[in-house]
């Protein structure tokens, strides 16, 4: 008879544990989403690896509740070996989504190397505008590209109806191809005169006599600065575009760049998070400087994250092309996030202006939305 009760006993014990599972008191299994993240180890950019797992670190404790995510860092190395070799182990860790490499080449090569089998990749950082797998959107970009900058900036500049606008632009490919995106956007935008210019023919610059300057270039703007210093104080409206925006206060020239103008996308990010970061590193002097493009980084490594969570749970599916199609329906405050070829949507940007010192402040806000 005891023995009886003891299998009977067990057996209620046994429909009580089932009831309480099924019951509701039980904690549901959180979907499971395996995340690439193709790091910066190496490189000129090697020390941005340390910020991308740290932010990715802490997008992971923050989705624990209802999404784990299993991430594997993949350095893309200094060469195509390298490389090669750490697509090979994103591919058999069978990963759901990667995070791009925030260099374009790498960018390109990791795109052609998972062509045959497109996995969603979402960009953290600024890409060239060529990059995508195929005419359907595979990469996602959370940050404005450079044509999306530089024609935001035709716009801004267009608004206040110039009659004549000059580009000068350097001899290099960063210089042409901005000179090329401002050109074109001012012109279809009705500005009755675009002229375009290389900064090595300052004479022919100062004869044109323009409204608007617009300078396009990267480090050989130091050399046209220097050169067009007692001149440009008398063109009426300046612009500086994304790749020029620097300090430039250490040059005697300086004080000539007062009243440039420029535009550069705008970078939201909490002091709460900030706070995180900092912590997760044990570097509390980063936040010294809260407006670093280190933060911007992080957070965008952490929003892609946190983008293909979602994603998951919304498509509830973790095949490529359903998880494809969730991010790319994805919306903020109620709006498409993104483009028809995976580019972000809304972009904001700060206006700056320059000082008598050669460096530059906020003045305002610029948006096309």
């Amino acid at each position: 008879m005891r023995r009886r009760l003891i299998i009977i006993g067990g057996a209620v014990i046994g429909l009580a544990c089932l009831f309480l599972v099924s019951g509701g008191f039980a904690k549901p299994m959180a979907p499971i989403l395996k995340v690439g993240v193709m790091t910066a180890d190496s490189g000129n950019l090697y020390f941005a690896g340390q910020i991308q797992r740290a932010a990715a670190k802490l997008a992971v404790t923050d989705l624990a509740e209802s999404v784990k995510v299993n991430l594997d860092f993949e350095d893309t190395g200094d060469s195509m070996s390298d490389l090669k070799n750490a697509v090979a182990r994103v591919k058999a860790f069978d990963a759901d989504v990667l995070l791009a490499p925030i260099e374009s080449g790498a960018a390109k090569q990791v795109i052609q190397l998972t062509k045959s089998e497109p996995i969603p990749m979402i960009a953290p950082a600024a890409l060239d505008d060529g990059l995508n797998p195929s005419a359907k959107p595979w990469l996602f970009r959370l940050t404005s590209s450079h044509s999306q900058d530089i024609i935001s900036l035709a716009e801004m500049i267009s608004r206040d109806n110039p009659t004549s606008v000059l580009v000068a632009y350097s001899d290099d490919e960063y210089g042409k191809e901005a000179m090329r995106s401002i050109a074109f956007g001012l012109t279809v935008r009705g500005v009755p005169q675009v002229q375009v210019l290389a900064i090595s023919d300052v004479i022919a610059i100062k004869k044109a006599k323009p409204e608007v300057l617009v300078v396009a270039s990267l480090e050989q703007s130091i050399g046209f600065f220097e050169a067009v210093e007692t001149w440009l104080p008398s063109v009426k409206d300046k612009y500086l575009v994304p790749g020029n925006m620097a300090n430039y206060s250490t040059y005697p020239w300086a004080k000539s760049l007062a009243g440039i103008q420029g535009i550069l996308p705008q970078e939201f990010t909490t002091a709460e998070f900030r706070n995180r970061l900092a912590l997760s590193l044990n570097r509390p002097a980063l936040l010294s400087n809260p407006k670093s493009p280190i933060f911007a980084l992080a957070w965008h490594t952490y929003e892609g994250i946190t983008l293909a969570a979602q994603a998951l749970l919304d498509s509830r599916n973790v095949s490529s092309e359903a998880l494809r199609v969730s991010i790319f329906s994805s919306k903020v405050k109620g709006k498409p996030r993104f483009q028809s070829l995976g580019f972000i949507k809304a972009v904001d940007y700060t206006v700056y202006r320059y000082g008598s010192s050669g460096s530059y402040a906020p003045a305002g806000v610029f948006s096309q939305n």
